[in-house]
């Protein structure tokens, strides 16, 4: 039996940066994980590669293949080049994520969870693989298998959605990803270069809509019948193995963490695939929960802070995606009685996405914040637009900047700069940045003078 302070089951992009964060700290990091060979790729944002460089992910970075431009129609518009992401294929993705967790000491079986059971401060999983079963506990464990997680009754769900998935060959060597719509969903085609691709259709599933699996082929071809867009697309290529059935729909899930457990990543909380930060919110969720672990682990005192602030990141976090999934669907109003159309373009709620910065009071208050790899309590604005509230901007405490600017109301701001800059130890660059960000908040007047109007 091997035992280990952190053991995580599932080595993917929310698994792999809490390993890695977590053995930074010292900790010494077990994972599990079963490797998906099926081919699937993915689109990569700007900040995901960011994240990727910061963290040192050299192997995962190789595996990222060409930046494209993703080509949306929408609602009958005509083709437009929106955005650019960069194509990964995901299986080689997550092997490069195994190198580099492995690079920095943290031990890898590779192996299928059978089951898991919690005694008292243990964690014991057992696992299989070719070379037999294994036994491995851990003192905190980390849910980490995205949505093969088990999965009891969702806090929140959303329209049951599947995506029905078909490798594609013989495809023109452009590499480029499509997004179109139609009457009963909408499909992702992506062109990997090579001549491989894939198809993806989400379609509702909500009560049985679909078909059994032996009829699930049958029935993907009659829908991309449906969407005349792909054939130019298609062109000469050719569908080859089986279509692939998986749960697309939005959720998350009510037990995200205790004293000895979390969720990350979508085993925490999934979003609609449309939203297109699947990954980014991972490593977010990643980010949030080793700082969360790590003060659990060597500071009880402060625990539940620690979860506290990881329940309101993650309820917030899915709550604001959940909410540009619904915007976006109710762009397409060419059906908007079909049910797919119909059930997506109203949930979870009728509040905007993003609320304008300046639509009600401001308050600066307590919250937890991440400091040092630790879950603490700070003096934090809270805005309508950022409900968590916002600690610093550009490395400023933004409630410090709020009393020191009352020190020096109604004197001329350049004369003051100095001053402040020196109180709060920043440069005159960083504070420019703060100044800017409560202006647009209107907790600062414009102008030359300081003055700060009263935030409610």
């Amino acid at each position: 039996m091997t035992a280990y302070d952190i053991l995580i089951l599932g080595s993917g992009p929310a698994g792999a940066l809490t390993a890695a964060l977590l053995r930074a700290h010292g900790y010494r990091v077990g994972v599990i994980s079963a490797e998906n060979r099926r081919i699937r790729f993915e689109g990569l944002s700007e900040r995901v590669l960011g994240i990727l460089k910061t963290q040192g992910f050299e192997h995962a970075l190789a595996a990222v293949g060409p930046t494209v431009e993703r080509h949306v129609v929408w609602n009958g518009a005509r083709p437009e080049a929106r955005n650019r992401e960069s194509l990964v294929e995901r299986s080689a993705f997550d092997r490069g994520l195994c190198l580099d967790i492995a690079a920095r000491g943290i031990e890898l079986v590779e192996a299928t969870v059978t089951r898991v059971e919690r005694d008292g401060e243990v964690w014991t999983a057992h696992a299989r693989n070719p070379d037999g079963g294994h036994v491995i506990e851990g003192r905190f464990l980390v849910e980490a298998r995205g949505r093969r997680a088990p999965r009891g009754t969702a806090a929140t769900s959303g329209p049951e959605t599947t995506a029905l998935t078909r490798e594609i060959a013989g495809l023109p060597d452009r590499p480029m990803t499509l997004i179109v719509t139609y009457s009963d969903g909408w499909v992702w085609a992506i062109s990997g270069g090579s001549g491989l691709g894939v198809v993806q259709l989400f379609v509702d599933n909500a009560e049985g809509r679909l078909p059994k699996a032996g009829e699930i082929g049958t029935f993907f071809e009659a829908e991309l019948a449906k969407v005349p867009e792909l054939e130019g697309w298609i062109g000469p290529g050719r569908f080859q193995g089986d279509v692939t059935a998986r749960n697309a729909t939005n959720y998350r899930m009510p037990d995200l963490v205790d004293d000895g457990f979390i969720r990350v990543g979508d085993a925490a909380a999934g979003v609609d695939p449309l939203s297109g930060h699947g990954m980014f919110e991972a490593f977010g969720s990643a980010l949030a929960a080793s700082a969360a672990i790590h003060t659990i682990l060597t500071k009880p005192e402060n625990a539940a802070l620690a979860q506290a602030f990881y329940r309101e990141r993650a309820e917030q976090a899915h709550l604001r995606y959940c909410r540009v999934g619904r915007d976006f669907y109710a762009l397409e109003q060419r059906w908007p009685e079909r049910p797919f159309w119909r059930a997506r373009a109203s949930w979870p709620d009728d509040e905007p996405a993003h609320a304008p910065p300046y639509a009600g009071p401001v308050e600066i208050t307590a919250k937890p914040v991440i400091s040092d790899g630790f879950i603490v309590e700070r003096q934090v604005c809270v805005t309508p637009d950022h409900p968590r509230g916002v600690w610093r901007v550009a490395d400023v405490s933004l409630a410090d900047l709020v009393q020191a600017l009352r020190a020096h109301e109604d004197a001329e701001l350049g004369a003051a700069v100095p001053a402040l800059s020196a109180a709060l130890e920043v440069t005159p660059e960083q504070l420019s940045i703060a100044l800017d960000w409560l202006r647009a908040r209107r907790m600062l007047a414009e102008g030359d003078v300081i003055s700060l109007p009263d935030p409610a």
